[in-house]
């Protein structure tokens, strides 16, 4: 979703074109604000360009993912329409795990296959893509939660290897070079050494292996493997989550036939300042205005009276009144109420205005809630953000979904900061979100758990 940085590649490496190649190695979606353009943009490009645009699927490309870290509501808030975040799914599961640059470079979004010890690149590209929809499938084998012992299909395993795995620095982890295990930090994917990094370099006669899916400080970070290989990973999104990071892409340049291939050359860029700072104050702004909808409403109202539009200079006064901030809000007419209308330079259209900014619950099932009582939206405006803290807390792998061990966990570390007589009891309150009884807990039950009629069958001492 970092529309100005894929703006500032572009401005600096031109754009894509007969001669001037890219591939984007996934994770287009989630986090950023402007998720929807970026990948519009991409796939607009794709058209265009076949020949000389490519798109590698990243993690973040699951519809299950995408629902618990942004761009679902992205999108229903851009389009008001579940079906196109449907439509998008089917795209995702089209794009390829990986790309191969010639002699050079195996592409990837994360890591190579590592839990199953025969896989090979004919595996990966043995997958029908088109069948997994989800990213996270459990790439190791183990004990299901009825305790029966199962062995993951090679080809899941291959992707969520492929796609949420994580590289072993040897410099941090002398003598990790030959480990493969679990990857426990992200409860998805698996822990590589360098090892592997060299057995799959050689295996395709390329230099290096090309990953992204953890931000670098430095925008772009190589990891020397040993016999002249390297793993490089690339992050071009800057000052992400407001880390102050710098982006950077990698360069392949141009090799003459019969010429050794020139070694990638890393290219980094410094964050915007000015941008992020607009970006994250317009997303405060825009808080402050939902959250105080109720008394912005009635103040528009009073100043308005039998008109549907008020001043300018009113609607500023109003604004700087109930947010109680010494803001020119003038100044950001524009990004706050939208494109000036014919004839409206001194005016705001008072209804216009507020519908910009709604407070909606989506249901499992598609439908919209629009809450309109006072009370109601303030308090759930108010819990937004916490409930989405405390989803992604428990949500350990990232997948999108809550597993009862995943809630077991969260509940467990709950209990260590509650009083002695106080305790939750996790199985009782997975079972009351897993409304559907799919074994698995979305977005929407978990939010829909913390209703009061729900909550209140939870009782003291248990919870």
């Amino acid at each position: 979703g970092g529309l100005l940085d894929l703006c500032l590649i572009f401005e600096m490496a031109g754009w894509p074109g007969p001669g001037n190649k890219f591939l984007f190695n996934g994770d287009f979606v989630d986090r950023g604000t402007h998720s929807v353009e970026v990948l519009s943009i991409l796939l607009a490009l794709k058209v265009l360009h076949p020949d000389s645009v490519f798109l590698n699927r990243g993690n973040h490309e699951d519809l299950s993912v995408g629902r618990a870290y942004g761009f679902f509501d992205e999108v229903i808030a851009k389009y008001q329409n579940p079906e196109v975040y449907a439509a998008i799914g089917k795209v995702f599961v089209r794009m390829p795990l990986c790309t191969v640059l010639d002699k050079r470079a195996l592409i990837v979004h994360a890591g190579v296959p590592c839990s199953k010890e025969d896989a090979t690149i004919y595996h990966v590209g043995a997958i029908a893509r088109e069948a997994v929809r989800s990213t996270v499938v459990a790439s190791w084998d183990g004990r299901d939660a009825d305790g029966r012992w199962r062995k993951r299909p090679q080809s899941l395993s291959i992707v969520e290897d492929m796609l949420w795995s994580d590289p072993i620095d040897p410099q941090l982890e002398p003598g990790s070079e030959d480990i493969i295990e679990r990857n426990f930090i992200r409860q998805a994917g698996s822990r590589y050494g360098v090892g592997l990094i060299q057995k799959w370099c050689n295996d395709l006669s390329v230099q290096c292996v090309v990953r992204s899916h953890e931000m670098v400080m430095g925008g772009v970070e190589e990891m020397k493997c040993g016999n002249g290989k390297s793993l490089w990973t690339v992050f071009s999104c800057s000052h992400y989550q407001e880390s102050g990071n710098d982006g950077g892409y990698l360069v392949f340049p141009a090799c003459k036939v019969g010429e050794p291939s020139p070694l990638p050359q890393p290219v980094i860029f410094h964050p915007r300042g000015d941008c992020s700072v607009k970006a994250s104050n317009r997303e405060k702004m825009v808080d402050l205005i939902c959250r105080n909808k109720p008394a912005l409403t009635r103040a528009f109202k009073e100043a308005a009276g039998d008109s549907k539009t008020i001043s300018l200079d009113v609607w500023d006064k109003i604004l700087r009144e109930v947010l109680q901030l010494d803001v020119d809000f003038k100044h950001h007419r524009t990004d706050l109420a939208g494109r000036v209308k014919l004839g409206m330079a001194d005016l705001i259209d008072v209804a216009d205005f507020l519908r910009r900014y709604k407070v909606q619950v989506q249901s499992r099932f598609g439908s919209k809630l629009l809450i309109e009582d006072d009370h109601s939206m303030g308090l759930l405006f108010s819990n937004r953000r916490e409930l989405g803290a405390i989803f992604q807390l428990m949500d350990r792998n990232n997948d999108g979904k809550l597993s009862r061990e995943e809630v077991q966990f969260g509940c467990e570390m709950l209990n260590k900061k509650l009083p002695g007589d106080i305790r939750i009891d996790a199985d009782q309150v997975f079972d009351l979100m897993d409304t559907n009884k799919s074994g698995m807990v979305n977005v929407d039950e978990f939010v829909a758990a913390w209703s009061s009629d729900v909550m209140s069958s939870l009782q003291h001492p248990a919870l």
